[in-house]
């Protein structure tokens, strides 16, 4: 069953979501929240959630501030607003009386997965994955997105960096989850740098787990890439649940 959910977030504010539910008896079932990227929607993520539902899971999509029918607000939104966002998601999926309050994932994009990071970081979570993660300077966070300065931002992520260099990899060090990475070979928005810092930086997780995809882009531009892709998800939730 899909329902679309209106999850208030502070500030009189209010992000919307599909909230996805298996067929059956009613009981309580492991979840996953899923966070897209900038400029992206929660349809993106869509297709994951479809099929985790189909396995028993609750799913929950969401557009964070900015995008879908807050889009107009793209051009003042920042890191911590949407953190608010994907704590606010995160905390609604913990009062709906079909999920295991022990059992809640995160599944992230780009600057999704970055925001899942920081929220595996506050919140409990049993399974963190991310794709192409992005990483971002601790003066961005509270910039708005749209006037970072993208050139300092690339070469930052270009560096080697150690974990107290950023919130990011700050937050990475205290995730406690099973954690998935993906990569895309080609990828000219998140280096391979900042895929191996995250990795380095990813020391108390309960496991981790690196797959890359040859020949993809950062936007998994051909099906093929995202499907394969979304098979590396299932695939190790499986191997993990």
């Amino acid at each position: 069953m899909n329902t679309v959910v209106r999850i208030p977030t502070g500030e009189r504010r209010k992000i919307e979501g599909t909230l996805l539910l298996p067929d059956g008896k009613r009981q309580r079932h492991p979840a996953v929240l899923f966070l897209h990227g900038w400029g992206s929607s929660r349809q993106k993520h869509l297709l994951p959630a479809e099929r985790l539902c189909e396995v028993g899971f609750v799913a929950l999509a969401i557009d964070l501030r900015g995008h879908g029918k807050t889009e107009k607000l793209e051009n003042a939104v920042t890191a911590r607003d949407n953190l608010r966002d994907a704590v606010a998601a995160y905390d609604f999926l913990t009062t709906q009386p079909e999920v295991d309050k022990n059992r809640i994932g995160v599944g992230g994009y780009s600057y999704g997965g970055f925001l899942g990071i920081l929220l595996s970081a506050e919140r409990k979570v049993r399974w963190l994955a991310v794709r192409s993660p992005a990483l971002y300077r601790d003066k961005d966070l509270n910039t708005p997105k749209a006037k970072i300065n993208r050139r300092g931002l690339m070469a930052f992520r270009r560096r080697r960096l150690s974990v107290d260099d950023a919130a990011g990899l700050r937050a990475a060090a205290a995730v406690r989850a099973h954690v998935l990475v993906i990569e895309a070979q080609h990828d000219r928005i998140i280096p391979h740098q900042a895929i191996k810092n995250y990795m380095k930086a990813f020391r108390s997780a309960k496991s981790l787990t690196y797959r890359v995809i040859r020949g993809a882009d950062h936007a998994m531009s051909k099906d093929k890439w995202y499907l394969t892709a979304v098979d590396y998800f299932l695939e190790w939730l499986r191997s993990t649940t």
